[in-house]
Parts: C-alpha cells; sequence; structure tokens
C-alpha cells in the first residue's frame, strides 16, 4: 500500500501542536465537509446516504455547522432529512392489527438511522490510513525522530499503534518515545501545580504553564477526533 503522502503529512504534523494522527484525521473531515458543502450538495448517492443516517451524528453535525458559508448547503441537506422524517410521521398510527403497540414500534424503527453517520464513516477510514502510514514510517525510520520531536500520541492512537505493530523494534520505539514525553508531561504537571502554591506563586510559568491542557488531550485524543463517540 502506497501511503508516501500520509507519511509525508505525519512528519509534518510533527512539528506542530497535538496528537499528529488527530490533527490529521480532523482535517480529513473538515475537508470532507468543505467537498460536500461546495460541490457535492446535489450529488444524489451522498444525500441518500445522508438520508438514510438521518443527517449527521452530533460531533459532526455542529462541526459542519462551523462554516457559515455553508448555510445554503446545509438548508438543502438538511430540507431533505425534514421532508422524511415528515412522511414517516405520516404513516405512524398507534395501532395495528390486534398488538396495541405495534405501530408506536414501527415507528420507532423507522426513525432509527439506518446507515453510519458519513462523516463518521469517513473519519474512521482516514484514521485507519493514517495509523498504517504511521507504522509504516516507524519501520522505515523516517517517522521515529519527528514523533520523538512531537507532543507525542494520543492514548488511543498508540493503543492502535502498538496493536498494529507487528515488528518488535517498531513496538519499543513505541514505548521508548511515548514513555519519555508522558515522563516529561508529569514532570511538567508537578511543576504547575507547585508553582500555583500560594508560596511559590512569585515564580513565572514556563513550558508547564499549559501542560493542564494539554495532558486532557494526551490522554482523550484532540476535540472531535475520536472516532465512534
Amino acid at each position: 500500500m502506497a501511503l508516501t503522502g500520509q507519511i509525508y503529512d505525519l512528519r509534518e504534523a510533527c512539528s506542530g501542536p497535538g496528537c499528529p494522527v488527530c490533527v490529521l484525521v480532523n482535517r480529513e473531515v473538515e475537508r470532507y465537509f468543505d467537498r460536500l458543502l461546495y460541490s457535492q450538495v446535489v450529488d444524489i448517492d451522498a444525500r441518500a446516504g445522508i438520508r438514510s443516517a438521518w443527517g449527521y451524528c452530533n460531533r459532526h453535525a455542529y462541526m459542519l455547522l462551523r462554516d457559515p458559508g455553508g448555510a445554503v448547503g446545509i438548508a438543502v441537506i438538511y430540507e431533505d432529512v425534514m421532508k422524511n422524517l415528515v412522511r414517516a410521521l405520516d404513516a405512524a398510527e398507534w395501532q395495528t392489527g390486534r398488538f396495541t403497540r405495534k405501530g408506536a414500534t414501527r415507528l420507532v424503527e423507522k426513525l432509527a438511522p439506518k446507515q453510519e453517520c458519513p462523516a463518521c464513516a469517513h473519519q474512521a477510514q482516514e484514521e485507519y490510513f493514517y495509523m498504517k502510514a504511521l507504522i509504516q514510517g516507524l519501520e522505515e525510520g523516517s517517522l521515529v525522530e519527528p514523533l520523538a520531536q512531537s507532543r507525542g500520541l494520543c492514548l488511543r492512537h498508540l493503543r492502535l499503534a502498538l496493536d498494529g505493530s507487528r515488528d518488535r523494534a517498531v513496538f519499543e520505539t513505541l514505548v521508548r518515545i511515548q514513555r519519555k514525553i508522558w515522563q516529561e508531561l508529569g514532570a511538567q504537571l508537578t511543576e504547575f501545580i507547585r508553582k500555583n502554591d500560594h508560596r511559590f506563586q512569585h515564580e513565572p510559568m514556563g513550558p508547564e504553564g499549559d501542560s493542564w491542557s494539554r495532558v486532557v488531550r494526551q490522554v482523550s485524543g484532540e476535540p472531535g477526533a475520536r472516532v465512534g463517540g
């Protein structure tokens, strides 16, 4: 599998803040919404998938709303969804045959999504390719130093990387790099807590000043980057 482009992207992302995989997966979801709103709103297949999923999941629906320039596209997409939701309600009846709640059960089933949130599906696909590229880049050696100089992987993507590594050297490299990053972050948290003690508040903050927010991102991932919840 040719993943040269993804490996290059990872090298670049390692020089910025946050888990590089999270950052890139989020970027690809944003690009997905850009394509949707500005060139695919009238695409029949795309609209059918969105309709079957009853729009987007909570997380991705709010990502969609970030772009005020996409208001018309959002209206077109969700008008389609609303029309079909109303049709489902129009066909509702409490009782069918001799089973009192059979109609209610049918309506509940109709209102359940028939397909996964399309943005979640796209996000999972991009995450898969970037994880494959990460492993490949570590095997080749091209991502070892960039990852060591980065803020490190979030917990989720470290687990996926360890699970996907089939090479002892890659496994040991991941553990060594991440342990050093987390050890340093832990020390910064200790220093941040110390400097917030009234006895030491006169001391200026250094790199530990944002450690309290970085540790949340390290454990939980970048905002919106978690697949499936």
